[in-house]
């Protein structure tokens, strides 16, 4: 697994302003919370969880499995990464 350091792993913002914000729940980039989003998706797509999709590419269908994938993160995960101070 590699993280982008100029992404929302470390960061609030893409430098133009933009904010990046992360899952189902909009975790603002660079938060505990965050990162702990990103580690359980990208972890999930390393360990072949059923139901999770293939969303590296920048297709719309991708964005879409994108979406699916951080909302069952959200179903599964939320408590974990709720309970993060």
């Amino acid at each position: 697994m590699t993280l982008n350091d100029n992404g929302a792993f470390y960061l609030a913002n893409d430098g133009n302003g933009n904010a990046f914000t992360i899952g189902a729940r909009h975790y603002t980039g660079g938060t505990l919370k965050a990162q702990a989003a990103i580690l359980i998706h990208e972890t999930a797509h390393g360990v072949t969880v059923a139901g999770f999709q293939s969303d590296g590419g920048g297709t719309i269908k991708d964005k879409q499995a994108g979406k699916a994938n951080d909302e069952m993160v959200e179903k599964n995960c939320r408590d974990l990464i709720e309970g993060l101070q």
